[in-house]
């Protein structure tokens, strides 16, 4: 039997977000682990599932690129920004030429119709992504409203985007050795009416007795991506009530696909105060069950709150 034969007939690796939890962080990245345990504990998660890191190992393996990437990072490591560029265009060509054997193909799509959504948010999950040393965030690609038919295309850019250009300049720059283990994590896509992050321990108070919400209109990309300036709602922890805000006006909208422009509109706060108490409220309970600081990117969508996922706050 052919070493491709046997690792495809072998293959029952795709891992249900609810069960993420029973794996490690090795195995299903720094992302897709805490999104399981909050899964548990009856939180609400866009349905999904992760492609575990030792997929994209053995299909490295199987398209025999190992040895080739190993020393183009080797070199990076070694010359440092001299060469970056051009081994980050190098990776690029070689993991896009990357050929996925029918069978894992094959068990991602079934996985992604017995979900049965229209359309799905496509991501990575590191092993060292979202640790408490390093962020990455920003650093590798998201792909929202990804059909079935979308599906593998878009999984095959995350994992290129492991090897990007920007990712190699921030491991450099943080003097990180680059580790090669990516997960990939596919949820239901959520139509987002408002979205944002909340620090469970507001940035600019030194005694961190208030977490501080940030809201927008439509999918939170815009917000991540830094092209709008949010709402902002700093809420005292220990009393439960709002401490300030900070209110902006929002001028385009990312709903159903589509950039939409807003217009003018007046002053309007985005989240009215009991529902940013009942964000808070959820928000405490995450912090409470990681027992340390969060940073959490949430959504809402019919009046129901999802959690997108959540991370240690860095620098507390």
């Amino acid at each position: 039997m052919h070493s491709k034969e046997k690792f495809t007939k072998q293959m029952k690796k795709i891992i249900p977000l609810k069960k993420t939890k029973n794996y490690s962080t090795k195995k299903v990245g720094g992302k897709a682990k805490p999104i399981g345990e909050l899964i548990e504990k009856n939180f609400n998660v866009p349905r999904g599932f992760v492609i575990p890191t030792d997929v994209f190992k053995e299909i490295e393996k199987e398209n025999k690129i190992e040895k080739e990437i190993s020393k183009i990072l080797e070199s990076i490591n070694k010359n440092g920004m001299k060469n970056l560029e051009d081994g980050a265009a190098i990776l690029k060509q070689i993991i896009k030429k990357i050929e996925i054997p029918k069978e894992i193909e094959k068990e991602i799509i079934e996985e992604a119709n017995r979900l049965n959504v229209k359309n799905f948010a496509v991501r990575s999950s590191a092993v060292f992504e979202d640790s408490l040393n390093n962020s990455w965030a920003g650093e590798f690609e998201t792909y929202l409203y990804v059909n079935v038919d979308q599906l593998i295309n878009k999984i095959k850019k995350v994992w290129e985007s492991l090897y990007s250009e920007r990712a190699l300049i921030y491991a450099f720059n943080q003097k990180i050795k680059f580790q090669r283990n990516m997960a990939i994590l596919i949820q239901e896509m959520i139509n987002s009416e408002f979205s944002g992050v909340c620090f469970t321990n507001a940035p600019s108070e030194i005694n961190s007795n208030s977490l501080l919400i940030e809201a927008i209109l439509g999918q939170g990309e815009l917000l991540v991506s830094g092209n709008i300036t949010p709402d902002k709602y700093w809420v005292n922890k220990s009393k439960l009530v709002i401490d300030d805000i900070e209110v902006s006006v929002q001028r385009m909208a990312l709903v159903n696909k589509k950039l939409i422009k807003i217009g003018k509109r007046k002053l309007n706060q985005k989240i009215k105060g009991i529902e940013i108490i009942k964000l808070s409220k959820t928000f405490l309970k995450i912090e409470k069950i990681f027992n340390k600081p969060q940073d959490i990117e949430w959504a809402i969508f019919n009046n129901k709150i999802y959690i997108l996922q959540s991370r240690p706050l860095k620098n507390v």
